[in-house]
Protein backbone atom coordinates (compact mmCIF):
# COMPACT_ATOMS: atom_id res chain seq x y z
CA UNK A 1 0.00 0.00 0.00
CA UNK A 2 2.74 2.46 0.95
CA UNK A 3 4.58 1.68 -2.29
CA UNK A 4 1.60 2.56 -4.46
CA UNK A 5 0.84 5.66 -2.43
CA UNK A 6 4.43 6.80 -2.85
CA UNK A 7 4.31 6.08 -6.56
CA UNK A 8 1.08 8.01 -7.07
CA UNK A 9 2.36 10.96 -5.03
CA UNK A 10 5.73 11.01 -6.78
CA UNK A 11 4.30 11.97 -10.16
CA UNK A 12 2.30 15.04 -9.01
CA UNK A 13 5.13 16.16 -6.74
CA UNK A 14 7.66 15.93 -9.56
CA UNK A 15 5.36 17.92 -11.86
CA UNK A 16 4.96 20.55 -9.13
CA UNK A 17 8.71 20.70 -8.56
CA UNK A 18 9.38 21.18 -12.28
CA UNK A 19 6.71 23.89 -12.47
CA UNK A 20 8.23 25.79 -9.54
CA UNK A 21 11.85 25.53 -10.69
CA UNK A 22 11.71 28.46 -13.13
CA UNK A 23 10.06 31.00 -10.80
CA UNK A 24 12.32 29.95 -7.94
CA UNK A 25 15.43 30.41 -10.07
CA UNK A 26 14.25 33.85 -11.21
CA UNK A 27 13.59 34.87 -7.60
CA UNK A 28 17.04 33.73 -6.50
CA UNK A 29 18.77 35.49 -9.41
CA UNK A 30 16.86 38.71 -8.68
CA UNK A 31 17.91 38.54 -5.02
CA UNK A 32 21.53 37.80 -5.96
CA UNK A 33 21.61 40.80 -8.32
CA UNK A 34 20.34 43.11 -5.57
CA UNK A 35 22.86 41.63 -3.15
CA UNK A 36 25.73 42.14 -5.62
CA UNK A 37 24.60 45.72 -6.23
CA UNK A 38 24.49 46.41 -2.48
CA UNK A 39 27.95 44.94 -1.97
CA UNK A 40 29.34 46.93 -4.91
CA UNK A 41 27.88 50.17 -3.52
CA UNK A 42 29.31 49.44 -0.09
CA UNK A 43 32.70 48.64 -1.61
CA UNK A 44 32.78 51.91 -3.58
CA UNK A 45 31.95 53.80 -0.36
CA UNK A 46 34.87 52.07 1.38
CA UNK A 47 37.20 52.92 -1.50
CA UNK A 48 36.05 56.56 -1.50
CA UNK A 49 36.68 56.77 2.24
CA UNK A 50 40.12 55.22 1.84
CA UNK A 51 41.04 57.57 -0.99
CA UNK A 52 39.81 60.59 0.97
CA UNK A 53 41.99 59.76 3.98
CA UNK A 54 44.94 58.35 2.01
CA UNK A 55 46.78 61.66 2.24
CA UNK A 56 46.42 61.67 6.03
CA UNK A 57 48.54 58.82 7.42
CA UNK A 58 47.62 59.65 11.01
CA UNK A 59 43.89 59.15 10.30
CA UNK A 60 44.63 55.83 8.58
CA UNK A 61 46.75 54.77 11.55
CA UNK A 62 44.04 55.67 14.06
CA UNK A 63 41.42 53.80 12.08
CA UNK A 64 43.68 50.74 11.89
CA UNK A 65 44.24 50.94 15.66
CA UNK A 66 40.46 51.10 16.11
CA UNK A 67 40.05 47.92 14.03
CA UNK A 68 42.84 46.29 16.01
CA UNK A 69 41.05 47.04 19.28
CA UNK A 70 37.85 45.63 17.81
CA UNK A 71 39.75 42.46 16.93
CA UNK A 72 41.21 42.23 20.43
CA UNK A 73 37.73 42.62 21.91
CA UNK A 74 36.57 39.81 19.66
CA UNK A 75 39.41 37.60 20.86
CA UNK A 76 38.38 38.34 24.45
CA UNK A 77 34.78 37.36 23.66
CA UNK A 78 36.00 34.15 21.99
CA UNK A 79 38.22 33.25 24.96
CA UNK A 80 35.30 33.91 27.32
CA UNK A 81 33.23 31.41 25.36
CA UNK A 82 36.01 28.83 25.51
CA UNK A 83 36.31 29.38 29.27
CA UNK A 84 32.56 28.85 29.63
CA UNK A 85 32.90 25.49 27.91
CA UNK A 86 35.35 24.54 30.66
CA UNK A 87 32.98 25.83 33.33
CA UNK A 88 30.17 23.73 31.85
CA UNK A 89 31.93 20.56 32.97
CA UNK A 90 31.76 21.67 36.62
CA UNK A 91 28.12 22.76 36.84
CA UNK A 92 25.25 20.40 37.53
CA UNK A 93 23.29 18.78 34.73
CA UNK A 94 20.38 21.21 34.86
CA UNK A 95 22.62 24.20 34.03
CA UNK A 96 25.02 22.47 31.65
CA UNK A 97 22.88 23.07 28.55
CA UNK A 98 22.41 26.75 29.39
CA UNK A 99 26.12 27.29 29.99
CA UNK A 100 27.14 25.42 26.83
CA UNK A 101 24.61 27.38 24.75
CA UNK A 102 25.96 30.67 26.10
CA UNK A 103 29.51 29.47 25.47
CA UNK A 104 28.82 28.58 21.87
CA UNK A 105 27.05 31.89 21.28
CA UNK A 106 30.09 33.73 22.66
CA UNK A 107 32.46 31.64 20.54
CA UNK A 108 30.40 32.31 17.43
CA UNK A 109 30.06 36.04 18.15
CA UNK A 110 33.77 36.39 18.89
CA UNK A 111 34.74 34.56 15.74
CA UNK A 112 32.33 36.54 13.58
CA UNK A 113 33.27 39.97 14.92
CA UNK A 114 36.98 39.13 14.64
CA UNK A 115 36.50 38.21 11.01
CA UNK A 116 34.61 41.40 10.19
CA UNK A 117 36.92 43.78 12.05
CA UNK A 118 40.05 42.26 10.52
CA UNK A 119 38.49 42.31 7.05
CA UNK A 120 37.58 45.98 7.39
CA UNK A 121 41.04 46.86 8.67
CA UNK A 122 42.84 44.97 5.91
CA UNK A 123 40.59 46.48 3.24
CA UNK A 124 41.17 49.98 4.60
CA UNK A 125 44.92 49.42 4.68
CA UNK A 126 45.18 48.15 1.11
CA UNK A 127 42.68 50.65 -0.32
CA UNK A 128 44.48 53.56 1.36
CA UNK A 129 47.83 52.18 0.19
CA UNK A 130 46.56 51.92 -3.40
CA UNK A 131 45.08 55.43 -3.25
CA UNK A 132 48.36 56.75 -1.84
CA UNK A 133 50.25 55.19 -4.75
CA UNK A 134 47.86 56.90 -7.18
CA UNK A 135 48.44 60.24 -5.42
CA UNK A 136 52.21 59.76 -5.65
CA UNK A 137 52.00 58.90 -9.35
CA UNK A 138 49.89 61.99 -10.01
CA UNK A 139 52.41 64.17 -8.14
CA UNK A 140 55.35 62.73 -10.09
CA UNK A 141 53.80 63.29 -13.51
Amino acid sequence: MAFWLGLFLAIPLSILANALTGPTQRLISRYNKRYRDRIAAKRTKEKELASSIAGQPDVVTWRLIFYLFQALRSVFIFISGVALVGVAFYVDKSMKTVVLTAAFILIFAGNLTFHFSMRQGVRLYFDAFAARLVIKRENVS
